[in-house]
């Protein structure tokens, strides 16, 4: 929850990890005590068949400070949301995949901007990516805010 705001905005940017295919696990830089995962592969604890973390209650034993710390602010589930839409929820294809990274980490940034995020300047979209992501990142965008 952000500090200091009202309860409709918390409610409205506020994370729901039953309602995501876990693509902060896949999309984002991991660094933990002994394991460090590049952004846009699979983290081995990542269980692929129901894209949910192996060690979830027990992140803070392993280390996974930086996954208890992560706030996506309702854009996994948003962007979730828009790829079953769009893609079906079985979609295995690596290209849906990426572009889907691509989409959580330009509405993350887009977010940052209008949050004021500490950790958006950790991630980056290539502007001409971004340019190209821009109709999928509206409607994540309208995904979270429909929530209100």
């Amino acid at each position: 929850m952000l500090d200091g705001v009202s309860s409709n905005f918390s409610k409205i940017y506020t994370s729901d990890c039953n309602n995501c295919d876990a693509i902060c696990c896949i999309a984002l830089d991991l660094v933990a005590t002994d394991y460090k995962k590049p952004k846009n592969i699979l983290c081995h604890y990542l269980k692929t068949e129901k894209r949910k973390c192996a060690i979830y209650k027990k992140r803070a034993e392993h280390g996974f400070s930086c996954c208890i710390q992560f706030e996506c602010y309702g854009a996994g589930q948003a962007v979730t949301k828009l790829f079953h839409k769009l893609y079906g929820r079985k979609s295995t294809s690596t290209k849906i995949g990426n572009l889907k990274n691509d989409i959580l980490v330009a509405t993350l940034l887009t977010l940052g901007d209008k949050l004021e995020l500490k950790y958006k300047n950790k991630i980056a979209v290539n502007s001409n990516i971004l340019n190209a992501l821009r109709p999928f990142l509206d409607a994540a965008i309208t995904l979270i805010e429909e929530r209100q």
